[in-house]
């Protein structure tokens, strides 16, 4: 009997195995010291590991989202017209 649960176990570890190497997702807003929504901001998101860029452009609140992030580091960077750096 305990053969069979260590068996299943292992069976559902392959199956949500792939599910794990696909990434994660960042979901988020942008917005200014105030609190206003900063919409069509391009946001860069740079793995600190290998320096691949991914961009995206928040919408019309504000809103992002990145997918197929790997696990790892990151730097993120904002640009709005309008604004510089403080």
């Amino acid at each position: 009997m305990p053969s069979r649960c260590i068996l299943c176990l292992a069976g559902l570890f392959v199956i949500a195995q792939p599910a794990f190497a696909q990434g994660g997702s960042i979901l988020g807003h942008v917005a200014d010291p105030q609190g206003n929504v900063l919409p069509h901001a391009i946001v860069s998101l740079t793995s600190a590991k290998d320096k691949s860029v991914q961009q995206a452009r928040t919408g019309n609140e504000g809103q992002l989202c990145f997918s197929g992030v790997a696990t790892g580091e990151y730097f993120l960077k904002v640009v709005v017209a309008g604004f510089g750096p403080g």
